[in-house]
């Protein structure tokens, strides 16, 4: 049986957010971005085993903190992430 592993890149852009991208083995899911309080808040509430953090990354999604873009491109808001 296959098991597929999801891990999670992070980039800490200039303006101090925080965009997440996850992966489920090669396909990515969804993208996220946080406040620095937001994403402490997210890193509580799951089980990291694979996190990337890079820094000083600009990202131009278009999303701001509390936004969720899906695989599908459907967004929603998380006030957890803000």
């Amino acid at each position: 049986m296959m098991s597929a592993k999801m891990s999670f890149v992070a980039h800490k852009s200039t303006d101090g957010n925080i965009h997440v991208q996850n992966y489920v083995g090669a396909v990515s899911g969804e993208h996220h971005v946080h406040s620095q309080r937001g994403f402490e808040n997210w890193k509580r509430t799951i089980h990291l085993k694979d996190l990337t953090m890079e820094e000083d990354h600009e990202c131009f999604c278009g999303l701001k903190p509390g936004d969720v873009r899906e695989y599908d491109g459907w967004v929603w808001k998380n006030e957890m992430f803000q």
